[in-house]
């Protein structure tokens, strides 16, 4: 395994500055997330770390050697691609073995090496076929089995998931995730959907123009973001807005008092408190908390498991609650009705909303 350091890197494309003095650090064997929306500069950072794009300015170090100017082949990292990447003309053999073709490794070795990549991912006896010849999910383990078989000292996956259905995106993730674990890879995984990094990685990175917004294990992001955009982007938060008065209550442009944790920082101006509509309970049993508020019904969602429920709290004030459903105990009103709301002060989380980069 080998860490990767990059340092203040900036990439310009044009007067487009897609990563913006940009600092990373991953040490093996851990898997990262980039996460964040379309246009962030996450794929474009990934395929600078494998030497497929130039920086602009800053340094890439993959353990102690800087590979900034170093070319891909060179670099000794795995990259799986969104779109498999597989050459059609070849067999799923000839397509694990090319990267160690290009290393002139002889033949025989080769061929051992291709075998064990292919045993890793549950592909035994498949060296003969094409990729035409096979699924969607099997064809990504073949992708995962030629970035494995050079031995990378770094792992790159470019959202290797989208391309697959639910069930399969589930399946595969969780087999990239163990053989991650299992070979101790130094790993980088891009991609758009919370789900998956919060299933995958061991830390999220979440990006925005091109800049690192915050940096941490999932539940310390979800549960902690730092900004209205962490928040939004890593699953559906209520904001209220207006100001905490250092005492345990935030008082919201709204007019409501809202009882919340006294602040660790004192000296910060949070203009946020956010709540996870998860925390947030409906009915009889709603009162006891110290947040407890009567709102009207706009909308009932049915989705499952889950049973989501829109509540008007005042007229600036929409919130969203997400109910467990469980035998018998799938909420249901009529719209319009008079429902009790209550949350926890340990269930709301200020945010000053400086949407300051960090280094990660």
């Amino acid at each position: 395994m080998a860490s990767l350091h990059i340092e203040n890197v900036t990439k310009n494309f044009g007067s487009v500055k897609a990563i913006d003095n940009l600092s990373l650090t991953v040490e093996g064997p851990e898997l990262i997330a980039l996460l964040g929306p379309s246009g962030c500069g996450k794929t474009t950072l990934l395929r600078m770390i494998a030497g497929f794009i130039d920086a602009t300015s800053g340094i890439i170090r993959i353990g102690e050697r800087d590979v900034t100017k170093v070319p891909p082949n060179q670099r000794n990292t795995g990259m799986i691609f969104q779109s498999y990447a597989l050459f059609p003309h070849m067999t799923v053999g000839e397509n694990v073995g090319f990267g160690l073709e290009m290393r002139k490794i002889a033949k025989e070795e080769r061929r051992k090496l291709v075998k064990e990549a292919l045993s890793l991912v549950h592909l035994d006896g498949y060296e003969d076929r094409y990729p035409k010849q096979m699924s969607g999910g099997q064809r990504q383990r073949v992708a995962i089995a030629r970035a494995l078989v050079i031995r990378p000292d770094v792992f790159l996956l470019d959202e290797p998931l989208s391309n697959l259905d639910a069930v399969l995106r589930q399946s595969v993730g969780n087999e990239i995730r163990a053989l991650q674990q299992r070979l101790g890879l130094t790993s980088v995984f891009v991609t758009h959907d919370q789900k998956e990094a919060l299933m995958l990685a061991d830390r999220l990175v979440v990006m925005k123009a091109g800049r690192i917004m915050q940096s941490g294990s999932g539940a310390e992001v979800y549960n902690r973001p730092n900004s209205r955009f962490v928040a939004s982007f890593l699953g559906k938060s209520n904001f209220f807005t207006g100001h905490c008065n250092g005492g345990g209550h935030f008082n919201t442009t709204s007019h409501l008092q809202l009882h919340c944790p006294k602040p660790a920082n004192g000296t910060a101006d949070y203009t946020l408190l956010s709540v996870r509509p998860e925390s947030i309970r409906l009915g009889p049993e709603a009162s006891s908390f110290d947040n407890s508020f009567e709102g009207k019904v706009e909308r009932v969602t049915y989705l499952g498991s889950l049973t989501e429920v829109e509540l008007r709290l005042t007229a600036e004030d929409l919130i969203t609650v997400q109910l467990q459903n469980r035998p018998g105990q799938t909420f249901s009103a009529e719209t319009g009705a008079n429902v009790v709301a209550g949350w926890s002060s340990d269930s709301t989380h200020l945010i000053a909303d400086t949407e300051t980069a960090v280094p990660a």
